[in-house]
Parts: C-alpha cells; sequence; structure tokens
C-alpha cells in the first residue's frame, strides 16, 4: 500500500480501540496493530516527531522525545525532573513513619511495613526509580496498588489510589520520576495520602533509611 493509504487504514483502526486517547502510545499502536512486545513501538517514538515535525513545517508541542511509552504526555502523567537514579514519590508532609503501631480495636500492635505521604486528594505519584510495573490493581487493605520491579531485589509499592488513578499496566517500564498514579484513599485509609513501601529480597525496609542512603531526606 501507498503510505497514505496504509496511514489512512491504521488511523481508522485506532478510533475503534477503546481509550486509545489514554493509552500510551506504544500500547496504542500494539491494539490497533498487534505485535508480540506490547511495547515495540516505543522505540519509534522518538522518529516519529521528527517525521511530524517534517510533514507539518512546524515543531512538535505538547509531546517529549523518549516518552512512547508515557500516557497523555500532553495534559496527563508528568515527568518529574531528577537529578539521580531515585527520587520521593510524592511531595507531602509524612504523617506515619516505618515500625510498630497500634492496629485497628483489638487488633495488636503491628509493622507499619512503609510510610504514609500527605500532598493531598489527586497529587502526583511518580515513579521512586527505574523498573518495571509487576502489579497495578486492587488488593486487600491497600485500595488500589502498584508495585514496580526495580531489579536487584529491590521493589517499591505504592496504595491507596482510586479505581480511575491508576496511570500504568503490567509489564510497562518506567523511568524515576514518571507518574504512576494519582493520590487516592481507597482501602484502610482514613483520608487521601500515599502509603510508600520498599521491600529488600522481599523484606519490607525503612523508606526514609533506603533513600536517604541514597541522598534524599524525605522528611
Amino acid at each position: 500500500m501507498d503510505p497514505t493509504t496504509s496511514a489512512a487504514n491504521f488511523y481508522r483502526a485506532l478510533l475503534q480501540v477503546d481509550g486509545w486517547e489514554t493509552l500510551p502510545p506504544t500500547l496504542a499502536a500494539h491494539r490497533t496493530q498487534r505485535n508480540a512486545d506490547p511495547y515495540h513501538y516505543a522505540r519509534w517514538w522518538d522518529d516519529a516527531l521528527e517525521v511530524a515535525a517534517a510533514l507539518s513545517g512546524a515543531t512538535v508541542t505538547g509531546l517529549a522525545p523518549g516518552t512512547g511509552s508515557v500516557p497523555c504526555t500532553s495534559t496527563g502523567p508528568l515527568l518529574r525532573a531528577v537529578s539521580g537514579d531515585w527520587t520521593p514519590p510524592t511531595n507531602g508532609p509524612l504523617t506515619s513513619g516505618f515500625g510498630q503501631r497500634d492496629g485497628p480495636t483489638g487488633g495488636g500492635v503491628r509493622l507499619h511495613a512503609g510510610l504514609d505521604l500527605a500532598p493531598g486528594c489527586d497529587a502526583p505519584i511518580v515513579a521512586a526509580a527505574a523498573g518495571v510495573v509487576v502489579r497495578a490493581g486492587v488488593a486487600s487493605g491497600y485500595g488500589n496498588l502498584v508495585v514496580v520491579d526495580h531489579g536487584n531485589g529491590i521493589v517499591t509499592r505504592y496504595a491507596h489510589m482510586e479505581d480511575d488513578d491508576l496511570l500504568v499496566v503490567v509489564g510497562q517500564p518506567v523511568v524515576a520520576g514518571q507518574q504512576v498514579a494519582r493520590v487516592g484513599t481507597k482501602g484502610d485509609s482514613t483520608g487521601c495520602h500515599l502509603h510508600f513501601e520498599v521491600l529488600v529480597d522481599g523484606v519490607p525496609t525503612d523508606p526514609s533509611a533506603f533513600l536517604a542512603e541514597r541522598g534524599l531526606d524525605l522528611a
């Protein structure tokens, strides 16, 4: 087919994909014309921006290079500028620390296995470091839970988001500072906050101490 026919057929098919406007471009392309790897098309994103700019004769605005696996780069999820490999998962006051605390009435003392940070409802939650999303959805007590595997036995967990506040899917690669969700209060929660956990080889670790070793102060 010639380029005009090929492109027209692709966009007609794209319009039949539910929610294509809010998908990462690589997933929208994958659901339009299947590939074994849903993130196969992300590698062509920067080239696509150059082609679009050349065809239009103008600089493409609202879209950033390297964001083919990020949904809605123009108006949606953020890419926070970071200076190192790790970044705080959200901005906001620390309202509860890591350690033993009283559970619900009659529940005795239990481990609060993470930190609670309270920047306000709908505030951005970002990946603390580069990795791959291994869980994104409902989890008992957590409301909704996003889990990112960073390799070398390090995993981070982000909890209490509302159903429509998850912005990533399982298998999606993320970079440090990429928004993965919005702050909510679903699950065992008494107000909008992010419950943030760090696991090292499966063992809950104090996120404050972990990030302090990497030059970050959550206090």
